[in-house]
């Protein structure tokens, strides 16, 4: 029972944790990666960590449980203080914790794992690059962004790698190189709710050529943008006034 609130507790979270690079990448394919994937290291890290036995009867068994996933989380940190080359291990602690929303603590045992596998694991390369994004999104423009590249290099199907990776490229101004790999996660075995997502960040590739010939047909909207009495004399004459736009297809805000 203690693991079944355990695992159920893990699939709650991860709503919780899907919002987050969902909401600063404006789409939801990742997301829907995710939530696949944490009822199966909900599992791997029960298993990992419990010493349940099958031979006892259950009530005894179930009293040496942890009843709680913060407690399952601790005894998994302190197996991991005694076994500290546990790549696999570390991974399940960075994950868990970002669960838990404690993402500098997710950073951390993601770079224990990475640096452990000398950079050569994609899953803890591309994990360590999330939990990086996850405590400062302008990660995607420095270290982080590199993980992700670094990834794809060792894993070129590795679905975190190919979304986060698409946003690197996006935001570099390579829409190219952005569809070329959605397109690869797209054309993966993935959830309905993944497929979905990636065709919205697709759509949203489309949508400035869009924008251009209705210009060109003279459409557009008009703005009249006034200043709050209170606000007139501290905004200097030559002052710069910027705009934030959405596009129908719920892609990240664009400065216009």
């Amino acid at each position: 029972m203690a693991f079944l609130v355990i695992s159920a507790g893990l699939a709650l979270a991860a709503v919780a944790f899907i919002c987050v690079p969902l909401w600063r990448a404006g789409g939801r394919s990742f997301a829907a990666t995710i939530a696949v994937g944490l009822p199966l290291a909900a599992l791997g890290l029960y298993t990992w960590t419990s010493d349940w036995s099958w031979e006892q009867p259950p009530e005894q068994a179930a009293s040496r449980m942890p009843g709680s996933l913060e407690e399952v989380v601790a005894l998994l940190a302190r197996r991991l203080a005694e076994q500290p080359d546990d790549v696999t291990g570390w991974k399940l602690l960075g994950r868990s914790r970002a669960v838990m929303g404690d993402y500098p603590g997710a950073r951390d045992a993601f770079a224990e794992a990475y640096t452990r596998s000398a950079g050569r694991d994609a899953e803890a390369v591309s994990g360590y690059a999330e939990a990086l994004v996850l405590n400062d999104e302008r990660e995607l423009e420095g270290r982080a962004g590199q993980l992700f590249e670094d990834a794809l290099v060792l894993a070129p199907g590795d679905a975190r790698a190919l979304w986060f990776g698409g946003l690197v490229a996006w935001r570099r101004g390579d829409p190219e190189t952005a569809r070329q790999r959605w397109q690869a996660l797209q054309a993966q075995d993935i959830p309905p709710e993944i497929r979905q997502a990636v065709a919205e960040r697709l759509a949203a590739l489309d949508a400035p050529a869009a924008s251009t010939t209705g210009a060109a047909r003279g459409e557009g909207i008009a703005v009249r943008i006034e200043l709050a009495p209170a606000l007139v004399d501290r905004v200097p004459a030559s002052g710069a006034l910027y705009l934030i736009a959405r596009t129908a297809a719920t892609g990240p805000p664009l400065a216009v």
